[in-house]
C-alpha cells in the first residue's frame, strides 16, 4: 500500500511540473513577462535539473538561414604551396578532406616559456602565414594540454559574426612552437536567407535537457551554422551548448530537436 502511495505521488509531482513548465512556456512564446526573470527562471529550472550555466544564454531568436558548402579551400593542389611557406610536412585526409600539417614550422620563444598572448601571436601568426585573412576566424577555445602545451581551435565567422562550425583551424602548440595543424576550411558556394525565425534558445534548453545525474557546466551557447548529416553539403542555423568537460550539444534552432 506504501509503494502505490509513494507511485501516486511521484506521478503527481511530475504532472504538476510538466503543468509549471507548460505555462512557463506558454507565458514567455506569448510575450508576456520580462526577458530578465524568463532566463533567470530558466537558469533556475536548469539547476534543478543538475546543469549549472556559467555562461550568457542569448535572448533574441535567430533568423533562419543556410549556406551551401563546396570543397575545403586547401586541396591537393595548394599542399606545396603551404609547405613551402611553413616548412612543415602537409597532407590532405582521404575522405575527410581535411588536410594536416606537421612539424615545428613557427615559433618564437628561446625559453620555452609561453603566455597565452604570445601562443595565440604564433597561431595568428601561422593562420595568415597560409593565406587565410585572420579576421574571418575567431578563437573557440584554448586548452592547455600540459606544461607549455596547448591546442587552439578557431572557427570561420561570417561579417554578421555568425559561425560556421565545420569550419575550423585547429592548432597544437609546445615550448613555444607550432607543432601541428589541421584545417577544414570549405568555400561557402550560395546562402540562402530570410527563412523566418528561429525558437529562443531558452525553450529550446528547457524542452530538451532532461535531469541529468552528474552536474554538467555550460561554458557557452552559441548559433551557427552546422551540418545535420555528414554527407550533405548545406549547413542550416543551429544552436551550439558546450560543456566544460569538452562535449558539445547541437539544436536545429527552427524545431529544436537536437541533432545526433
Amino acid at each position: 500500500m506504501d509503494t502505490r502511495k509513494a507511485l501516486s505521488a511521484i506521478i503527481i509531482l511530475l504532472i504538476l511540473m510538466n503543468i509549471t513548465l507548460g505555462i512557463y512556456l506558454i507565458v514567455i512564446n506569448s510575450g508576456r513577462g520580462n526577458m530578465e526573470d524568463t532566463l533567470s527562471y530558466t537558469r533556475t529550472i536548469l539547476n534543478e535539473r543538475n546543469y549549472k550555466v556559467d555562461c550568457y544564454i542569448p535572448e533574441k531568436a535567430v533568423s533562419l538561414s543556410s549556406v551551401i558548402l563546396g570543397e575545403n579551400r586547401f586541396t591537393e593542389q595548394s599542399l606545396e604551396s603551404v609547405m613551402e611557406k611553413t616548412g612543415g610536412n602537409a597532407y590532405i585526409e582521404e575522405g575527410t578532406g581535411i588536410m594536416y600539417l606537421q612539424g615545428a614550422v613557427t615559433g618564437n620563444s628561446e625559453s620555452g616559456d609561453q603566455s597565452r598572448t604570445s601562443t595565440e601571436a604564433i597561431a595568428g601568426a601561422f593562420i595568415e602565414s597560409i593565406g587565410i585573412n585572420r579576421d574571418e576566424f575567431i578563437l573557440d577555445s584554448f586548452k592547455e594540454t600540459g606544461a607549455n602545451s596547448y591546442i587552439l581551435r578557431y572557427i570561420a565567422v561570417d561579417e554578421k559574426g555568425m559561425m560556421y562550425f565545420g569550419s575550423f583551424v585547429e592548432i597544437v602548440i609546445a615550448d613555444g612552437s607550432l607543432q601541428t595543424a589541421r584545417i577544414l576550411y570549405p568555400v561557402t558556394e550560395a546562402v540562402q536567407e530570410d527563412q523566418g525565425e528561429g525558437m529562443p534558445v531558452h525553450t529550446i534548453l528547457l524542452a530538451s535537457l532532461k535531469a541529468t545525474g552528474v552536474e554538467k557546466s555550460i561554458e557557452s551557447i552559441n548559433p551557427g551554422y552546422f551540418s545535420t548529416d555528414d554527407e550533405s553539403e548545406t549547413a542550416s542555423i543551429s544552436w551550439r551548448v558546450r560543456f566544460s568537460d569538452g562535449d558539445e550539444r547541437f539544436f536545429d534552432a527552427a524545431t529544436g530537436m537536437e541533432i545526433d
